[in-house]
């Protein structure tokens, strides 16, 4: 328990996530401070929104006196431009903080854009 001020972070993090192609991914972020926190998702710097394949669930877990924010990011029919690296940023008036986890398509390969100057094919 903080007695004035608690900087803000992130408690619990989503592994990375591996799942099939067309299925349905969720990201889990807990947020904790003094000030509450908010939470907000972003991706290549980017910040996620909701939209018809994204959906982002904010919820609120008082655990002994202590204020959690927990924050779930849905993605609907994940397909190739949904992988990546996401990052969690929790703040608060008092400060900020992020973890990054990282989506990911099961039996995706990461392709070879070109090769080194001297392989010859």
């Amino acid at each position: 328990m903080c007695v004035y001020l608690c900087v803000a972070e992130v408690v619990a993090l989503s592994n990375n996530s591996l799942v099939d192609y067309g299925q349905t991914a969720v990201l889990v972020c807990v947020g904790y401070g003094e000030p509450s926190v908010s939470v907000a998702w972003y991706r290549q710097s980017m910040q996620v929104v909701n939209s018809s394949v994204v959906t982002i669930i904010e919820e609120t877990l008082d655990q002994g006196g202590r204020q959690f924010q927990l924050s779930y990011l849905q993605i609907c029919g994940v397909g190739v431009a949904d992988v990546g690296v996401y990052t969690c940023m929790v703040s608060n008036s008092s400060s900020s903080a992020s973890a990054d986890t990282e989506l990911q398509i099961n039996g995706m390969h990461t392709a070879i854009l070109s090769l080194p100057s001297h392989f010859q094919l």
